[in-house]
């Protein structure tokens, strides 16, 4: 039993760690060539479905297929509805697979793991060391469900295991109830399928008691699919819902047609199967390809509507809303002057949300809920990857002097951008903390206004270029090591008590004060050079 637990416990944690760098390897692929392939391929529904049916082949899970989508959705590579035909078509894939019996995929997986892990470990190639961790973070998922499948087996030969599976035959819904159980521990409805096909040609269960096990199945995959997914918020966990609720609505519409023509005598199902095949595994093959097909094509039709509910239930997160780029797109780039003015807007959209990290400071001294300064840092940081790497695809065209010397400034306010951020950040997290202090609550209050009326200042002379403001918005940063001297000067060689904490906060507080002011102002610098160019 040792052995059956280490598999199904390590299974697991191997799972949880690929997903991990499945999410952070493809966060780092930032190639734009990539990108655009990815939303090529998954741009038509039918290309997508066609990706999906064969992934769902391939695979022989669908969760793991939601999670690797949702990987994708999650870096921006491509859209929720995009990915949806993907999703609702590789179950699609799963069921042609019980028709040809199950394939194998371990050495597969063992070679993606030695060579992508012999990759990573010599760093060669450099180039593609972020595809080499994803592919291992993929190697890794599929090892962890391996696992579990492995550790699950021996419980076949379990007395108690065998004495539930029999307990099918005494109601259709225990057998529902078993196809779930059983799924739910093995992480394999075509395994479990499988079995239960294999037992009802021995003679240990009717074909309407299988029938319901393979039902019980769709739903004991959502169950650990579900498990798995606790961790995922926003778009992600749109997607592996989207697997969850796609076995929902198919049982909602073939448990019901079961119980019809059980009781009804109506023709449906089981009819249906008997009419295409004489042999009893047959027959139930093509049940669960039926159960998988009817909701791939129905809920293509339902695309729409799916994705309303998905999105009213489990909406993107705020960093997911704060890391969407507003104006730029990939089209633009073959006008190179339009994607400047573009560009130009997403810094200033940029710049204006630097202001809520004086906000969120604010609220948060005052009981207004957990800050969210990490939020806000992640967010900036992945648009602001976005603007450096679309500028950088810019100086491929051929441009006028005037327009590289714009995309030259575009990149050098950019830089002073991320910096300026930096800075606001990590002084932010010294004032929040320290600001449970007396002198500490001085200290926030006085850098917290001033700050703000400066951003809000110099947000107002970038999206004008008035020359009025930008002069303004170069007073109000003129030098202030001097001051910055004295303050530390009065604070530190006064009778003021100082423990050796505070002290080091009121030196971070004032330095960072005095970098961030600094790079306002060569930030303010840049826009009037804009407005000359």
């Amino acid at each position: 039993m040792g052995d059956i637990l280490g598999n199904l416990i390590g299974g697991i944690g191997v799972f949880f760690v690929g997903m991990r760098m499945i999410s952070s390897g493809l966060k780092q692929m930032t190639s734009r060539r990539f990108r655009i392939v990815m939303a090529r391929w998954t741009d038509k529904g039918f290309q997508g479905g066609l990706i999906g049916l064969v992934l769902g082949f391939v695979t022989q899970s669908g969760s793991a297929i939601s999670f690797i989508v949702a990987s994708l959705v999650g870096s921006g590579m491509i859209g929720v509805r995009q990915s949806l035909p993907v999703i609702f078509w590789a179950n699609a894939g799963l069921g042609v697979l019980v028709v040809l019996a199950f394939i194998d995929i371990k050495v597969l997986v063992l070679f993606l793991l030695g060579v992508a892990g012999i990759s990573i470990a010599f760093e060669k190639p450099a180039r593609y060391r972020h595809l080499a961790s994803t592919l291992f973070g993929v190697g890794l998922l599929f090892y962890g469900l391996y696992m579990i499948r492995t550790g699950a087996t021996p419980l076949a030969e379990k007395e108690w295991f065998e004495s539930l599976l029999l307990q099918g035959q005494e109601s259709y819904i225990v057998a529902f109830m078993v196809g779930l159980v059983l799924t739910a521990i093995s992480q394999s409805s075509t395994a479990v399928t499988i079995l239960a096909i294999a037992l009802t040609q021995s003679g240990l269960f009717s074909i309407e008691q299988t029938i319901m096990i393979i039902y019980g199945t769709a739903l004991g995959s959502s169950a650990i699919t579900w498990f798995l997914s606790t961790s995922l918020k926003g778009t992600p966990k749109q997607l592996v819902m989207a697997q969850i609720l796609f076995n929902i609505v198919v049982l909602t519409i073939l448990v019901p047609l079961f119980y019809l023509e059980i009781y009804g005598h109506v023709p449906l199902v089981k009819a249906l199967m008997a009419e295409v095949s004489f042999r009893i595994e047959q027959q139930l093959a093509y049940v669960y390809v039926l159960l998988n097909l009817i909701g791939a094509i129905f809920l293509s039709f339902m695309i729409g509507p799916y994705l309303r509910i998905l999105t009213r239930f489990w909406p993107p997160t705020q960093e997911e809303d704060w890391s969407k780029l507003q104006y730029i797109h990939d089209q633009a780039l073959k006008d190179p002057e339009t994607a400047l003015t573009l560009v130009n807007k997403e810094q200033i959209r940029l710049l204006k949300r630097l202001p809520v990290y004086m906000e969120e400071l604010r609220a948060a001294r005052s009981g207004g809920g957990k800050p969210t300064y990490d939020t806000i840092h992640s967010a900036f940081q992945t648009v602001s990857r976005e603007i450096d790497a679309f500028a950088s695809d810019l100086l491929h065209y051929v441009l006028t002097q005037e327009t590289s010397e714009r995309i030259l400034n575009v990149q050098n306010r950019q830089s002073l951008l991320d910096s300026l951020e930096g800075c606001l950040h990590e002084l932010t997290l010294v004032l929040d903390t320290w600001s449970g202090t007396e002198l500490g609550q001085r200290f926030k209050h006085i850098f917290v206004e001033g700050l703000e009326s400066i951003l809000i200042n110099a947000c107002e002379a970038a999206e004008s270029l008035d020359p009025a403001d930008l002069e303004l918005l170069d007073v109000l940063t003129h030098d202030r090591s001097d001051m910055m001297q004295k303050m530390r000067g009065t604070y530190l060689s006064s009778e003021e008590g100082l423990d050796a904490d505070e002290r080091d906060a009121l030196l971070r507080v004032t330095m960072l004060f005095e970098r961030t002011v600094w790079t306002i102002n060569r930030i303010g610098l840049l826009y009037r050079k804009e407005s000359y160019i």
